[in-house]
């Protein structure tokens, strides 16, 4: 073999053992960062998924926790590794659709410099109410009527600016007119705490983060936020009907990648994925915790964030632009 030959060739199973494109056994790891704090509903969701792609993909999957600003630290590392070997990140509707519409002073728009690599779940949410907070608020009921003749006085937790359960605290406010005061937490377990202590009478939030207080009867969970009842919880009402028609929100949540990791490789982890959503035993894991399986290509995923987009936006700017009205009163 020519010296040139053998100079090309050494070059292309360098890279493809860089990207793991051959069956090189100097395999790097693959780093997945979770832009949540850990025991969250969004760690515990993505780890469900991730942590069976080891297996998949014959690599070690490092997971980092990089919580922040309603996952924009995490987010914005992924996005800045592209000048190195680049990251995957996990990704929600706020990270994808809603931070760039909340945060003024973001620079970055992760719908655009991040690759969507595969769909995970979408899952509805749950108002759920700590009965022993105020004795004045035990069903839902009681807790709209208290919001009422106590304007700002009621306060909800959720797990930080512009994250679904803040937007959906908000809507339902909005829908009913009610005043209350949002009290943002780093995450769903920091605010489920502050509700199971009692400093914060209820929250919304997903269901990951509010089934196992339910369970154990600590919280009453009071309504879902999808149009139809949950068959997790299904003695819950919807708020569809309890009142407040064509309520219907949900999570959704995926992975997406730095644009400097190879083309080739991002199918391999996303058909990996497609094996794991399909596995009995991690689809019965994710039901258990309300969330249900989107299986999509890597192009109905892309084109799902788009159409998803100006919705979000939409709900962004109602309660911001109702905030800021009211803060001129």
């Amino acid at each position: 073999m020519q010296r040139r030959e053998f100079m090309t060739a050494l070059t292309g199973a360098t890279l493809a053992c860089v990207f793991g494109l051959s069956g090189c056994q100097e395999k790097k790891n693959l780093t997945v960062v979770v832009p949540f704090a850990p025991g969250g509903g969004g760690d515990v969701l993505a780890r469900i998924v991730l942590q069976p792609l080891s297996e998949e993909i014959s690599r070690s999957v490092i997971i980092l926790n990089r919580p922040g600003a309603g996952g924009n630290v995490g987010t914005r590392a992924v996005i800045r590794a592209a000048k190195g070997e680049g990251q995957f990140g996990y990704v929600t509707n706020g990270i994808m659709c809603v931070n760039k519409h909340l945060y003024k002073t973001q620079k970055f728009d992760p719908s655009a410099e991040l690759l969507p690599v595969a769909a995970f779940t979408k899952m509805p949410l749950v108002l759920a109410l700590n009965p022993k907070a105020n004795s004045s608020i035990y069903d839902f009921q009681s807790l709209v009527a208290y919001a009422r003749n106590y304007p700002k006085k009621l306060a909800f937790a959720s797990s930080g600016v512009g994250t679904t359960s803040h937007i959906a605290g908000e809507l339902f406010a909005q829908t009913l007119g009610l005043e209350i005061n949002h009290i943002p937490h780093a995450g769903g377990a920091a605010a489920a705490n502050e509700v199971l202590a009692g400093r914060i009478p209820f929250f919304i939030d997903v269901m990951p983060n509010v089934l196992p207080h339910a369970a154990s009867g600590k919280l009453s969970a009071l309504a879902v936020t999808s149009a139809e009842r949950s068959s997790l919880l299904p003695a819950v009402p919807s708020l569809n009907e309890l009142g407040l028609d064509d309520f219907n929100l949900y999570a959704w949540d995926g992975l997406a990648a730095s644009r400097n990791i190879a083309p080739e490789f991002i199918n391999a982890v996303h058909d990996a994925i497609g094996r794991i959503l399909s596995r009995n035993d991690v689809r019965a894991r994710l039901a258990r915790l309300g969330a249900e399986p989107m299986l999509m290509s890597k192009e109905e995923f892309s084109q799902f964030i788009k159409s998803e987009g100006p919705r979000w936006e939409s709900y962004v700017k109602s309660f911001t632009s109702r905030n800021a009205s009211e803060s001129t009163r």
